[in-house]
């Protein structure tokens, strides 16, 4: 399997508008994308994203779990209404395995989503 960086490159993604996150880190070194555009809420990651791919872009949004159930209406209002091809990458948080019991509840929820 290709390291993810890697990977966004044979796939041509132009752009990473993401909100900070340790999980995606573990998996990801942004500092070596081409394109990271780091922004302080999903919403306007998702906006972003949208913006690239009407110019002709290849972005990928990334977000946590918590982040996406936060930005439904942004996405369905935007990405959805105008059938947008955006890609996102969502770190799950709230498993078992996660000491921060909070995201337990929007883990369940984009889990059963996805």
């Amino acid at each position: 399997m290709l390291p993810l960086n890697q990977a966004l490159t044979a796939c041509r993604i132009s752009h990473l508008p993401m909100v900070p996150c340790s999980r995606i880190s573990e998996v990801l070194d942004e500092t070596k994308v081409d394109g990271l555009l780091v922004t302080s809420r999903e919403e306007e990651a998702l906006a972003i994203g949208a913006g690239l791919v009407l110019a002709g872009a290849t972005p990928l949004v990334a977000m946590q779990a918590s982040g996406l159930l936060n930005s439904l209406n942004s996405l369905g209002s935007l990405a959805v209404a105008y059938r947008l091809p955006l890609l996102l990458f969502v770190s799950m948080r709230g498993s078992l395995v996660d000491k921060n019991l909070t995201q337990a509840p929007g883990y369940r929820v984009v889990a059963g989503a996805v």
